[in-house]
């Protein structure tokens, strides 16, 4: 009997391990996608005020966001975290063109991150952004849709 129940615990430890990154938001991608389908919306005439703000997308606690390009070295990703990452090259290279990884990170660690396949590209962010100036406008050019913080359009 104990024997079961050890299995039945070390199962369910493996499958929360597992699942780790879609526990804080599993609707992540689609809250984005949806997102970024008001900044179109908005660009062209709609409703909306042409911001997006990754604090009022995000429903989990975070310090820093970053954005990476597909085929982004793991050395660069370490490096713009400021610590090793083990899953951050393969994640990187496993993304067409048009996609994003986007990492949330809190205290030092990744707390949450999103191979972004939805609408518009969002333009690569190796620096840090935090709750406060991580704020995005969409410009939309032949067709397709870059979303970039405002800081870009400075």
């Amino acid at each position: 009997m104990k024997i079961l129940r050890s299995i039945g615990v070390a199962t369910l430890f493996l499958l929360l391990v597992a699942c780790g990154n879609q526990l804080t938001q599993p609707s992540l991608e689609k809250d984005l996608d949806k997102a970024v389908e008001k900044l179109e919306t908005s660009e062209n005439g709609g409703l909306g005020n042409g911001i997006l703000r990754m604090n009022y997308v995000t429903r989990f606690s975070w310090d820093r966001f970053y954005i990476f390009a597909p085929g982004t070295k793991g050395a660069e990703i370490d490096r713009a975290l400021g610590f090793p990452w083990s899953d951050g090259e393969e994640l990187a290279a496993g993304l067409k063109e048009g996609e994003n990884l986007l990492v949330f990170v809190k205290n030092d660690r990744v707390k949450r991150y999103v191979q972004y396949q939805g609408r518009g590209e969002f333009v690569e962010r190796k620096k840090p952004l935090t709750p406060h100036n991580a704020v995005f406008q969409a410009v939309i050019s032949n067709g397709k849709t870059r979303v970039a913080t405002v800081t870009d359009f400075k």
